[in-house]
């Protein structure tokens, strides 16, 4: 069947940390945001701005290894280093382990997950990862309703911070999510510099 186009939700700009019980608060991974579409026997990348993103081995790793009939999913294309933690500039030169890491579950075989709350698609992704895509495809790390313990996390290892989003939320236009960064974080250092170098 053909897939339909998914705009990502964007987050926007969150100021300081905070805990909610109906928050659930995502690691945010330094990478490129991608909708992976896994469709008539292959998968595809596309970014934030809808473009084909290029990573050929990880493409074929996916479509060779997922056990689904179709399925689109949100979440970040990172290089990780020994650690796990994200290289950007490794990624930039495509170096390193290059790695799908999902943070949402939106169709699976001919289903739309957009109306079902992000709590449920949660658990629904762990499945997916656990069932149909071991050992290919991780998953972020989240918690609920601990945003502070989180950021401080993530403050500690030198990671981009985390993004907030409500428990309930549908995947549609106008939800709101809420990124909050890491002001300390070391790879924003001479960032925009390297990608001037780059384009």
């Amino acid at each position: 069947m053909k897939l339909p186009h998914i705009d990502p939700i964007l987050p926007k700009a969150g100021r300081i940390a905070f805990d909610g019980p109906d928050w659930i608060f995502d690691l945010k991974y330094d990478g490129f945001r991608a909708v992976l579409y896994l469709e008539d026997g292959r998968c595809k990348f596309r970014s934030k701005r809808g473009k084909l993103l290029s990573f050929s081995m990880l493409e074929r790793s996916l479509t060779e290894r997922i056990r689904a009939k179709n399925a689109i999913l949100d979440g970040e294309i990172c290089s990780l280093a020994p650690g796990g933690w994200p290289d950007f500039r490794a990624l930039m030169r495509r170096e390193g382990e290059i790695a799908y890491i999902a943070f949402d579950l939106l169709w699976l075989d001919g289903k739309d997950l957009r109306d079902t709350p992000l709590s449920q698609r949660k658990k629904a992704l762990e499945r997916f990862r656990e069932k149909r895509a071991a050992g290919v495809i991780r998953t972020a790390f989240f918690t609920s309703g601990s945003g502070v313990g989180l950021f401080e996390l993530a403050r500690t290892y030198d990671l981009e911070g985390m993004v907030a989003k409500r428990t309930t939320d549908l995947y549609w236009p106008g939800v709101r999510w809420y990124k909050i960064k890491n002001p300390d974080y070391s790879q924003n250092i001479g960032r925009y510099k390297y990608f001037r170098r780059s384009s």
